[in-house]
């Protein structure tokens, strides 16, 4: 009678590991999908705040949006000094790359800034965020449907 009751044990046991296993088969891929769906949501996090940078720059310096990273409001203030301090940007994919480059985000994680011109309102920027993937773009933010990329060697002066 022992032996019964130990094969049905083990029968039970058998059968609970096995729907564990089955749980964690169906399970672990979508909690991987959403772990990785909150790293873009960084990114795109990332590109808001650095347009609201842009955006309070263009306020301080007379509507003129800054012309790269390094450029400053009559002021003396950057885009950069314009980021909140409490909570910088951080690259949700690869930390130890920086987050804000100029031109267009293409590693993992980093927020780019560009100039684009503008047929009838003049100067503005573009602002990307690269998802998980090199390259792979996962937000655009322009404050204008009419720009396009300023060429490396245009410097456009608002009148």
């Amino acid at each position: 009678m022992f032996r019964v009751r130990g094969r049905s044990q083990r029968g039970e046991i058998l059968v609970a590991v096995f729907l564990v296993a089955v749980l964690v088969y169906v399970l672990v891929p979508h909690v991987v999908a959403i772990g990785s769906r909150t790293r873009v949501t960084a990114v795109k996090l990332n590109c808001r705040i650095v347009q609201e940078a842009a955006e309070r720059f263009a306020v301080l310096s007379g509507g003129r949006y800054p012309g790269s990273l390094d450029d400053s409001t009559p002021d003396g203030t950057t885009l950069s000094d314009l980021l909140p301090t409490r909570s910088p940007l951080r690259n949700p994919f690869e930390p130890r790359l920086d987050v804000l480059v100029e031109g267009e985000a293409a590693l993992p994680g980093q927020t780019g800034y560009r100039v684009v011109s503008c047929r009838e309102s003049g100067q503005a920027y573009v602002i990307t965020g690269c998802g998980p993937e090199a390259g792979t773009i996962v937000c655009t933010l322009t404050p204008r449907r009419d720009c396009r990329p300023v060429p490396a060697a245009v410097t456009l002066r608002i009148p």
